[in-house]
C-alpha cells in the first residue's frame, strides 16, 4: 500500500507534489532511525480525549485532541505546526515543540 501525501496542502498549493514526496520520505527516515515514541492507545487516551474536546472553550478537533490526551497521559512532548494545538497542549501543561 502506497503511503498518502499530505493531500490538503497540496490540494491547497501549499505544497507541490515532489514537496509532498520529500516529507513523507523524511517522517519514513525519522520512524526508521527511531526519532519517535510509539505507544498503543488505551480506554484511558480515548477518555482524555473526550474530556478535552468538551472542555469549556475548547477548540480542538477529535484527533488533535486524542495526540494531546496521548502526550498528557504519557507525560510526553507533543511536537506540532498547529499554533493552536501548541496553545491548547501548553494550557495543560505539555512541553511543546512547535514547529515553523
Amino acid at each position: 500500500m502506497r503511503p498518502r501525501l499530505p493531500k490538503r496542502k497540496r490540494r491547497l498549493r501549499e505544497l507541490s507534489e515532489r514537496q509532498a514526496g520529500e516529507i513523507l520520505n523524511l517522517f519514513g527516515v525519522h520512524v526508521a532511525e527511531g526519532y519517535y515514541q510509539r505507544i498503543s492507545l488505551s480506554t484511558e487516551h480515548f477518555l482524555t480525549a473526550r474530556q478535552l474536546v468538551g472542555a469549556p472553550k475548547s477548540a480542538l478537533r477529535t484527533l488533535d485532541a486524542l495526540h494531546l490526551a496521548a502526550a498528557v497521559t504519557e507525560g510526553l512532548a507533543l511536537m506540532t505546526a498547529d499554533r493552536d494545538l501548541a496553545k491548547a497542549a501548553r494550557r495543560h501543561k505539555v512541553r511543546v515543540i512547535l514547529v515553523k
